[in-house]
């Protein structure tokens, strides 16, 4: 089984929830095979995760809010990357439907957050 989650860059508490999720899930079935898609630094997570394998694919699904400064947003700039990340996003979508049946596996898709990850699930 290939599990394959999706997970949003835009903070570390996506990453550490989902660690602690797939680390859970890792101790019940240790043989899964364990694939996050998400542009969190891979150094982050290795320390999320300890000695549980797991494979990166550095993959942005969302922006968040990007900030104007430590308290305010700036919706302008928020909705420009968003309006970027949507072009990319037929061409990351066949990318990674691709790569997943190269895989020849059982898959189950999570995700945290990310829309765009139940497309990519049908």
């Amino acid at each position: 089984m290939l599990i394959y989650a999706c997970v949003s860059g835009h903070g570390y508490g996506h990453g550490s929830r989902v660690a602690s999720v797939l680390t859970a899930l890792h101790r019940l079935q240790p043989q899964w095979r364990l694939v996050l898609s998400t542009p969190l630094p891979e150094a982050f997570l290795r320390l999320a995760f300890g000695a549980v394998p797991f494979e990166h694919r550095p993959c942005r699904w969302d922006v968040g809010v990007l900030q104007a400064d430590a308290l305010g947003s700036d919706p302008d700039a928020t909705l420009a990357a968003l309006e970027r990340l949507e072009q990319q996003r037929p061409a990351q979508l066949a990318a990674e439907r691709a790569w997943l049946l190269e895989q020849r596996q059982p898959l189950l898709v999570l995700a945290d957050v990310p829309p765009a990850a139940a497309a990519l699930a049908q």
